[in-house]
């Protein structure tokens, strides 16, 4: 008998815009940092603030970023899911 350890696999996707004079820009290629179970972890944006989490577990965590010299915070909220891939869909920070 063979026996294979597998683990659950989970993703977060989502889109991050930031409100600047009026206008929704998408925060692109910046880097995200955010404490999760005590160690700070970190993940950049791609293009159209597109970004990709692996293995994150469902809670609240607070995130910060730093665009054009300002510097930013949100709660980034992960729902309880059995989906291999939660897409948390856009949302925009003022």
């Amino acid at each position: 008998v063979i026996r294979f350890d597998a683990r659950k696999y989970r993703a977060v996707t989502g889109k991050l815009g930031v409100k600047v004079d009026g206008t929704i820009r998408p925060v692109e290629y910046h880097e995200i940092r955010m404490m999760a179970d005590g160690k700070e972890l970190s993940f950049p944006t791609g293009k159209g603030g597109e970004f990709y989490l692996e293995n994150l577990p469902p809670g609240t965590y607070d995130a910060t970023f730093e665009h054009e010299g300002r510097k930013y915070g949100f709660a980034l909220k992960v729902p309880e899911s059995e989906e291999t891939i939660v897409d948390l869909g856009g949302f925009t920070i003022e």
